[in-house]
């Protein structure tokens, strides 16, 4: 018997081994497109879902290249609060036409990237708010209402949903005002306002990331 055959055994079967997961994830690929075309959302308990986030990382880039947009993990969000699934959906609708103005538009390159980052951010960041949301949210109903410091803890926690609420709001209506200034012709002409836009657009995030971490330095309130 030839000793290299087992080695030849191992190779052959370590590259069909390699054929078959290509293709099955080109398939899944496909698949996973076609399946989720319609779907956005996956509503979860956590917001770092393995499966979902591995879902994300693999088919994400794919859908956004295809003008689908991407599967994103929310917490639940009662009838009373949906509206707030809305501007997530506007924030990613317009986050996409942004991107396609962009690479139509006598835009310069480096401002094309620098709109098209600022405006990809805003979605993320809008979905990372309302997980914070959620949680503010959990924090305030388990609050003893007998407790001394109640009042003052929901007050806290009422406030930073409040500012949380209008800076989304406000991200998204900047991000609105981005999609219609560039269908403007003055735009290709280095309008100042358009500077001021992406300035806005940029402290927008950067407010929404801070109240991020405001939230987190509030975690310690409870009962």
């Amino acid at each position: 018997m030839d000793p290299a055959a087992p080695f030849n055994c191992l190779t052959a079967a370590g590259w069909l081994f390699i054929v078959m997961l290509v293709t099955a994830t080109v398939w899944s690929a496909g698949r996973s497109t076609l399946r989720w075309n319609s779907r956005q959302y996956f509503v979860s308990a956590r917001q770092d879902h393995p499966g979902a986030a591995l879902y994300a990382k693999l088919f994400n880039p794919i859908r956004r290249a295809k003008g689908i947009r991407p599967l994103r993990v929310i917490p639940y969000i009662d009838k009373a609060h949906r509206g707030e699934i809305d501007l997530l959906e506007r924030a990613d609708r317009l986050a996409r036409e942004v991107h396609e103005a962009l690479s139509r538009g006598p835009v310069a390159a480096e401002r094309k990237a620098a709109f098209d980052r600022q405006a990809r951010e805003v979605p993320d960041n809008v979905n990372r708010a309302l997980w914070n949301l959620a949680r503010l949210r959990r924090l305030s109903a388990s609050i003893d209402p007998s407790s001394d410091s109640a009042q003052q803890n929901r007050q806290a926690i009422g406030d930073l949903e409040n500012k949380t609420l209008a800076e989304m709001t406000r991200s998204v209506e900047l991000l609105a005002s981005l999609s219609v200034s560039l269908i403007q012709v003055e735009l290709a002409r280095g309008d100042r306002s358009f500077d001021r836009l992406l300035a806005d657009l940029d402290e927008s995030n950067k407010r929404l990331v801070d109240l991020s971490s405001a939230y987190a330095e509030n975690r310690q309130l409870s009962a």
